[in-house]
């Protein structure tokens, strides 16, 4: 795999599925270094359920841009 990607040729996910299936299917680095490569150049969303405090929460959704928000409850 070259070393820069196109984002466009990325963005559908295609490209990381192939990858992803040529790994589970050869398990080895000439297939696992592409992935990973592959994995860097994406943009991944993963979804989540947080729970917060009420605390950290009003922290949180006062915040602007680019502020850095840290929980103190666990």
């Amino acid at each position: 795999m070259k070393k820069d990607i196109d984002k466009k040729t990325l963005e559908s996910g295609r490209v990381l599925l192939y990858l992803k299936h040529e790994f589970l299917s050869n398990r080895s680095k000439e297939t696992l270094f592409p992935l990973l490569s592959c994995l860097r150049d994406s943009n991944v969303i993963v979804p989540v359920n947080v729970t917060m405090s009420d605390f950290d929460k009003e922290k949180f959704l006062n915040s602007k841009q680019g502020d850095v928000v840290t929980t103190s409850d666990e």
